[in-house]
């Protein structure tokens, strides 16, 4: 029983949110209906390849940026699928970021297998 009673109040909510929404049910109906928006082909700009200074590293890489050197930009560190973790400076600045050549291993550390995965807190 419950459910016929739901079942029957369903077209009062409808007209109730119509309502909200500022639509009429008068006999002019396309009043009522907004016009769909017209779909636009999107523009692209030109692809930009490695835009940053940053190349190919290979598969299962783990990019991680930090401000390592406390200069206002991020640096770059990626775990590389062999164990080893590459680092590059941004040489330029936070909004125009350039890195400068990948060192391996930098700073003391060393090779951790397989799968390294830099991570700063």
């Amino acid at each position: 029983m419950r459910e016929k009673a739901f079942s029957n109040s369903w077209p009062w909510l409808f007209c109730i949110l119509w309502a909200m929404m500022g639509c009429s049910l008068s006999a002019d109906s396309s009043a009522a209906i907004p016009a769909p928006l017209q779909p636009q082909d999107p523009e692209f700009a030109e692809a930009i390849v490695n835009p940053f200074g940053l190349t190919d590293i290979g598969n299962n890489a783990t990019p991680f940026f930090v401000d390592i050197d406390a200069d206002g930009d991020l640096d770059f560190f990626c775990g590389k699928l062999n164990g080893d973790i590459l680092f590059a400076y941004n040489l330029n600045n936070a909004y125009a970021p350039s890195f400068g050549p990948y060192q391996t291993n930098p700073f003391g550390l060393q090779n951790v297998g397989s799968y390294a995965s830099p991570c700063f807190c």
